[in-house]
């Protein structure tokens, strides 16, 4: 007897993954615009949005919520995303979180010049990580199981 099957996420929760991700890469690219000019006032409502976002399924910075500024908690559970996407997207979920809490201090505090900072370090952290999640997702739409008795 033999079974065979595809191990994967569906074409919708692939779609619903991608579409996120492009709202969190736009919304990353106005706070970075904002930082940039100097809009302190702007780059603090969307590093709220950025913040409910990434904590949205399917929770770019895991499980733990983020905590913003005044007290906010700006996350959910993950129990709707997906599970474990890799081993580096998860290393690089730990630091996402750790720079985001960062770039949310700096901005409670009205630093624009530590909260560029904070901004950069998250940069380079989100490319690293949407490489790596990029990766790990399309490894698991194509991972074939077989299994034979």
């Amino acid at each position: 007897m033999s079974v065979a099957g595809i191990t994967s996420i569906n074409s919708t929760q692939l779609a619903n993954v991608q579409h996120n991700l492009q709202k969190v890469q736009n919304e990353f690219k106005q706070l970075g615009q904002d930082l940039q000019t100097g809009n302190l006032t702007q780059a603090q409502t969307d590093f709220v949005t950025l913040s409910q976002s990434l904590a949205s399924p399917p929770n770019f910075v895991g499980p733990t919520a983020v905590q913003q500024g005044a007290g906010t908690t700006a996350g959910t559970s993950s129990a709707n995303a997906p599970s474990k996407v890799g081993s580096h997207a998860s290393h690089h979920r730990v630091h996402l979180r750790q720079a985001l809490n960062q770039l949310g201090q700096a901005l409670q505090a009205g630093n624009l010049s530590a909260a560029q900072k904070a901004f950069a370090s998250m940069s380079q952290i989100w490319q690293q990580f949407t490489s790596s999640s990029a990766s790990s997702a399309g490894a698991m739409q194509a991972t074939s199981v077989n299994v034979s008795a």
